[in-house]
């Protein structure tokens, strides 16, 4: 079983995997064995080759998603190289849980619905082309997806208490303009809304 956490930066979905690692001797986060690192060089440098891995595996699949993809609009050519490796690492990362890992309990913190919440924080003018691209991302869904819905004023107070040298782009973002809080909470209930929309995945909805 794979389970997929949904939330803006700062609402817990690390803090409730570590929990739930503890708590289950045979549950995995593989984000933590194939893609972090606590140097950014090398978390960019594992994206890029699990990128090469899913397009040698699935040269067909990865062409139709790159057309897709292609058809979102981005804020800068740097924007969308860093979207692109971010999208197709994790669609990797999610292969391998079928295959290789198909006897853990698997969950991420970081699954496909949480990289198309990142696509849409970075693009604009692109809602259509990014419905059909999380459309066209169905098989990699998990089998549960647990939404944190977290009130603003908690968000924000959990961003700026942060101290760590990376933090997340909303992080940086909220100190030049508190209203990106409201966009991201507004855009990951979307992307909530359209799971429940394209599938019968089971949507666990965690209120704050």
């Amino acid at each position: 079983m794979v389970i997929e956490l949904l939330g803006i930066p700062g609402c817990g979905k690390s803090t409730y995997v570590r929990n739930f690692i503890k708590e289950n001797k045979d549950a995995l986060n593989p984000l933590e064995l194939y893609l972090y690192d606590d140097l950014r060089f090398k978390q960019n440098m594992n994206k890029i080759k699990l990128l090469f891995l899913f397009f040698l595996s699935h040269p067909i699949k990865s062409i139709e998603l790159t057309i897709a993809f292609n058809r979102v609009k981005f804020k800068s050519k740097f924007t969308k190289l860093k979207m692109f490796t971010y999208l197709f690492s994790i669609v990797s990362i999610y292969s391998l849980c079928i295959t290789k890992y198909s006897q853990n309990l698997i969950i991420l913190d970081e699954g496909i619905n949480q990289v198309i919440w990142g696509i849409s924080y970075n693009s604009f003018d692109s809602e259509q082309s990014i419905y059909k691209l999380q459309k066209l991302l169905f098989p990699y869904f998990a089998d549960e997806i647990i939404f944190f819905r977290v009130p603003k004023y908690v968000i924000k107070e959990r961003l700026l208490a942060r101290t760590n040298s990376g933090g997340s782009e909303l992080q940086k973002d909220i100190l030049k303009n508190e209203e990106l809080i409201d966009k991201s909470i507004s855009l990951v209930e979307i992307i909530a809304k359209r799971v429940n929309e394209l599938s019968t995945i089971k949507l666990v909805v965690i209120d704050f």
